[in-house]
């Protein structure tokens, strides 16, 4: 595969400025590998340091058919599907997390807790008011978030207890715990938010962003969020938005983005091509 260069625009604004004006570098994202495409309606990709493999989670099918065919892969950071059924047997896999070497999944009405170590499903808990559950996230505590993309619904879980959060939320779809809170990307108001959970409160960081879907929190302050029309955004200070990558190709859909710093690896999901593609991206 020929790599080439897709320039950003002025972006990556809390990294170089606080405004969208007057940046004196145009950072670029250069494609550098592509997995085959054999991850089916792969949804979210994760990567976790201290295994040092990338996970995905890939619905293979329609994401409300309770039909045993979704899987977890195992990646590389080359590219390389290391094991493609690392995990199989469950519905329709979405939103991927790692806290204390287990992975959490969501699927459908219910979380799955994965022992990275072994490669087994050693928990699952029922939401049963759930009815698209999307993203999930776990905060340095423990406490388990998802968002329920179909009931406008946020979810916390304690230990045994599954408790919605009193907030009203639409679409609510990318989550990351973030500073004692949580970051959201909300998909029909186009915005991405942050909660403050001991207030209640919801703060907007940033709209205009179509079909918001995947979140990543970066170290310089900045948030990247994709977008299903093949886009990432990246969202910085003032609420101020801007195109980090374009052009992924029509139809592709960008699902969610992880960042592999030692590498300066951005890698991408993509729904509809069922593979993941990596990007060499000059962060400072």
């Amino acid at each position: 595969m020929a790599a080439h260069i897709l320039w950003l625009f002025p972006c990556l604004l809390a990294l170089y400025a606080p405004t969208n004006t007057g940046l004196s570098t145009e950072p670029h994202w250069a494609l550098t590998w592509e997995t085959d495409t054999i991850l089916n309606t792969v949804e979210s990709v994760y990567y976790d340091a201290q295994s040092g493999y990338l996970y995905t989670a890939n619905i293979e099918g329609h994401f409300l058919d309770k039909d045993g065919q979704g899987s977890i892969s195992k990646v590389s950071v080359t590219g390389e599907i290391v094991e493609r059924n690392w995990v199989s047997g469950l519905d329709a896999p979405t939103g991927l997390w790692v806290h204390e070497g287990k992975l959490y999944t969501t699927d459908i009405d219910r979380v799955h807790i994965i022992d990275i170590t072994e490669g087994t499903l050693v928990k699952t808990i029922p939401i049963p008011e759930a009815k698209a559950l999307n993203d999930v996230t776990v905060s340095p505590e423990g406490i388990v978030y998802t968002s329920d993309t179909g009931g406008n619904a946020l979810f916390a879980i304690d230990g045994e207890t599954v408790t919605q959060l009193p907030l009203e939320v639409n679409s609510p779809n990318g989550l990351v715990a973030h500073q004692g809170g949580l970051l959201m990307s909300q998909w029909t108001p186009q915005d991405l938010c942050f909660i403050d959970l001991e207030a209640g409160t919801i703060i907007i960081l940033g709209t205009g962003i179509p079909q918001a879907d995947g979140v990543f929190a970066l170290e310089q302050g900045a948030y990247w969020v994709s977008s299903w029309g093949g886009e990432v955004h990246t969202v910085g200070d003032n609420q101020s938005v801007c195109l980090a990558l374009s052009d992924m190709g029509e139809g592709v859909g960008a699902a969610d983005v992880t960042y592999i710093p030692e590498l300066k690896l951005a890698v991408v999901a993509t729904f509809n091509q069922h593979s993941l593609r990596a990007y060499q991206v000059s962060i400072p």
